[in-house]
């Protein structure tokens, strides 16, 4: 279906270019900006080395006309004759004025053409000093276009390239030769000043071997020229010959470059620059006499370490030579313990002195906890109501609707839910499904063919599903009842019985935010792993540093939740989130990336706005508004992709708790939700 509508569309627009105006004089649209002003920029700039960017922006500035133009003959015919590329029609619908789009769509084509300069430019000197390079490199250019590239012809890449000319294509053509060529070289010259520094190493290397180890997803090592488009043996020897030297290059590099970094952040944080250290809740803890290493453990003299953690009463059975192994003492003080492997430090931390901490930063968000808390011991019922419509405008919108009306409670210590979900469209449902599995029969054996009859048929005559749920919080087990499934998997041939208990945890008493922030940095920090790769990274996923963020307050990032975030207004603690703010969390937490959060987040959302309210009963009100763009906001790469909006409300008071959500991605679907639940 998309290809269908997408080649439509392509020809449509074609047509639109190249058919004759039947307006009259008077009618007809005024042209698009003065011919050729596009292109003599283009020209000029891409082989003289011109800023593009910035002659773009004066470009702009210089044709206000073409706003005007943008009006009268409208958005698609403007983005086919200047920008080459009908992709740019999605572009409209999330910028909030023509202005704004136009110059987006410029912006875009002037980053292509950047990135085209620079092989253009390093074409033309090839030419220059070494012609006859070049008119082999340019014979060879439609050769090499259709064996290494992707596009399905030289006029799709021309397109691509927002209408590059022949000539430039292959000066394209040219310099990606070239800088293959360079690379080939560059490869050939490390290994071999590698082999000269170290004589006898790489002749004794069994690389069928090496491969087997260091890449274990190829089988063997017709795999690996397969993978890299190698013609013989020699020539994926000399492959991993290369990688196993670049590495080694690369590690030895890593190992300098981490050893001067940590030496730096040892100076930072007040450690010596060789030898262990203890960090208790953040603070680090300063010794009389060196931490030494016994039995394989730190260990630290006596009284200060007991003195530290607070260890009372009788510490004999742990003394070795009037010293106390720092991890087995601090765990006998209640205290959490982990090691820190990027600065050799053992971590104590007190969870209930941190999270009492956090807690005294976020009182107005724990009104919401204490409130959670009071009525999740409360019977009540609940209604979910669902609208999926899906945007198709050559068959016609579908409208999909379902209700969920359900009943919950607490008895014994057990937790139950019971309902039934209603829906018009089963039908619907099964032939979508039905359809699904006959377009791809031939994967299928008749009996399997005749059981997805049977299945979807069962569906397609439904009118609702019953389903219930009870989860024992002492046992931690939660059982599902669900008629339904049993019978589809009897249908199916297997067993759905298995699936109808599941182990999903203790419930304990509702923690606090601060306890809750304590216990997803504890879960953060057990899962570091051990450096290797990222000196920086690593150093920013290690025990001290999140607990050393951790001990003075919230972390970079979370103030927005902090009572300072919010304003006194009437009886409700009011936030207000928008993109500036969001832009600022970000920068918090990375600043590295600070700016480059900035300028993408400005792209990927032109609209966000988030604001919550919390009176002292610790009720709450909350309205959320989004529109962003799809493509940007999860590839981070693309300047054009498919726009959405997203609107969401909800009310917390009294007995009652509701919530509304609606969705909008463009020309695809739109999903309406709505939920109330009625406390007893």
């Amino acid at each position: 279906m998309k290809k269908t509508l997408a080649l439509i569309l392509a020809v449509l627009m074609a047509l639109s270019l190249t058919a004759p105006a039947f307006a009259t004089e008077e009618t007809a649209p005024p042209p698009l900006a003065e011919p050729g002003t596009l292109e003599q920029l283009v020209d000029a700039a891409l082989y003289e080395g011109t800023d593009i960017l910035d002659e773009a922006m004066v470009w702009i500035e210089n044709h206000p006309e073409l706003v005007q133009t943008f009006r009268d003959r409208g958005y698609v015919d403007f983005a086919v004759a200047n920008h080459g590329s009908s992709a740019a029609i999605d572009q409209l619908w999330y910028w909030d004025s023509l202005e704004a789009a136009i110059e987006e769509l410029l912006y875009s084509w002037a980053w292509q053409m950047l990135w085209m300069q620079e092989h253009l430019i390093d074409a033309t000197a090839l030419k220059a000093e070494n012609p006859e390079l070049y008119a082999q490199y340019a014979a060879n250019a439609e050769t090499y276009f259709y064996e290494e590239l992707w596009y399905g012809s030289v006029d799709d890449f021309m397109n691509y390239h927002y209408g590059i000319t022949e000539e430039q294509f292959v000066d394209a053509m040219v310099s990606y030769q070239l800088q293959e060529a360079r690379w080939e070289q560059e490869k050939i010259d490390m290994v071999a000043t590698y082999r000269t520094d170290h004589p006898g190493e790489l002749e004794a290397m069994d690389w069928n071997a090496y491969l087997l180890s260091e890449y274990w997803y190829y089988s063997n090592i017709k795999d690996f020229m397969y993978s890299y488009g190698l013609a013989t043996v020699e020539e994926a020897y000399a492959e991993l010959e290369y990688q196993y030297v670049s590495n080694k290059i690369w590690h030895a590099q890593y190992l300098i470059e981490r050893a001067i970094f940590m030496e730096e952040k040892r100076a930072e944080l007040g450690l010596p620059a060789e030898g262990y250290a203890v960090m208790l809740n953040g603070d680090f803890l300063k010794f009389s006499q060196p931490l030494t290493v016994k039995y394989g453990n730190i260990y630290a003299p006596a009284e200060e370490l007991a003195k530290a953690v607070g260890l009372t009463g009788s510490y004999a059975d742990l003394l070795v030579d009037g010293q106390l192994p720092v991890r087995r003492t601090a765990e006998r003080a209640g205290y959490s313990v982990f090691w820190d492997e990027i600065l050799d430090a053992a971590v104590l931390i007190d969870m209930g002195k941190i999270a009492t901490k956090l807690d005294e930063q976020v009182t107005i968000l724990n009104r919401t906890m204490v409130r959670a808390n009071e009525l999740k011991s409360k019977d009540g019922s609940g209604a979910l109501d669902m609208a999926l419509v899906l945007l198709d405008s050559l068959d016609g919108d579908k409208t999909y609707t379902a209700a969920i009306n359900y009943t919950f409670g607490w008895k014994e210590q057990t937790y139950w839910l019971k309902g039934s979900l209603t829906s018009p469209n089963f039908a619907d449902i099964a032939k979508m499904l039905n359809d699904a599995v006959l377009a791809e029969s031939w994967y299928y054996t008749e009996t399997e063919l005749a059981r997805y009859e049977q299945l979807f048929t069962t569906i397609g005559a439904l009118k609702s599903v019953d389903f219930a749920m009870e989860y024992n919080t002492e046992s931690g087990y939660a059982t599902f009842t669900l008629p339904l499934l049993t019978t589809l998997g009897r249908i199916m041939g297997e067993n759905m019985e298995a699936v109808n208990e599941l182990f999903i945890g203790k419930m304990e008493e509702s923690p606090t935010l601060g306890a809750l922030l304590a216990q997803a940095t504890l879960t953060a920090t057990e899962s570091q792993y051990a450096p290797y790769y990222d000196y920086e990274y690593t150093y920013n996923d290690s025990p001290v540093y999140y607990w050393d963020k951790m001990d003075g307050g919230l972390p970079a990032g979370m103030d927005f939740i902090a009572d300072s975030a919010f304003r006194r207004v009437g009886n409700e603690d009011v936030m207000e989130l928008g993109l500036t703010d969001l832009i600022d969390i970000l920068a918090a937490e990375d600043e590295y990336y600070a700016e480059y959060y900035a300028e993408e987040l400005k792209r990927m959302l032109p609209k966000f706005s988030l604001v919550l309210a919390v009176n002292d009963k610790g009720e709450s009100r909350m309205s959320f508004e989004m529109r962003a763009d799809l493509g940007a906001l999860f590839g981070m790469y693309s300047s054009i992709g498919t726009a959405a909006e997203m609107t969401a409300e909800s009310k917390d008071a009294g007995n009652t708790q509701e919530s509304e959500m609606d969705i909008h991605v463009r020309n695809t679907f739109t999903f309406e939700l709505k939920s109330k639940v009625v406390y007893k």
